[in-house]
């Protein structure tokens, strides 16, 4: 029924909405190291920009942008930022990784490093594969 249909779309909405704000929360509490050390540095940058320019021209600046949103295509750093939350995982999937056993040191190893880690453990078994005929 149309009811249901309605009910459904709120429940994936906030759904979605949870899971970029878990997102969020993993990126900023080392989860991934390397990406938190990324969006520190750019904070810190954005506030020696904050304390270097100032705020009437800050917010010159950023009402041109928004003023002209309509104007022109989605930017490549709202894509980045997309991208960047994508690859942060969210409480679930550090749960399922967790239970299954694909961590180390408790640190969330890349698919690439599975996927090398696995190559490297038997080099004998490589050895013999590719010497047979």
């Amino acid at each position: 029924s149309l009811y249901q249909k309605r009910i459904q779309l709120f429940h994936d909405s906030l759904y979605e909405v949870n899971n970029r704000a878990e997102r969020v929360k993993n990126l900023l509490n080392w989860t991934h190291p390397r990406k938190t050390k990324v969006v520190l540095y750019l904070a810190f940058m954005v506030f020696a920009l904050f304390v270097l320019v100032p705020s009437r021209v800050i917010i010159l600046t950023l009402s041109l942008f928004l003023l002209t949103e309509h104007f022109r295509p989605l930017g490549v750093v709202v894509i980045k930022l997309n991208h960047l939350l994508a690859l942060v995982p969210t409480d679930e999937e550090i749960k399922d990784i967790y239970d299954t056993g694909l961590y180390a040191d408790r640190h969330i190893l890349e698919k690439d490093d599975i996927v090398n880690e696995q190559d490297t453990e038997n080099p004998e078994d490589s050895m013999s594969i590719s010497s047979s005929p």
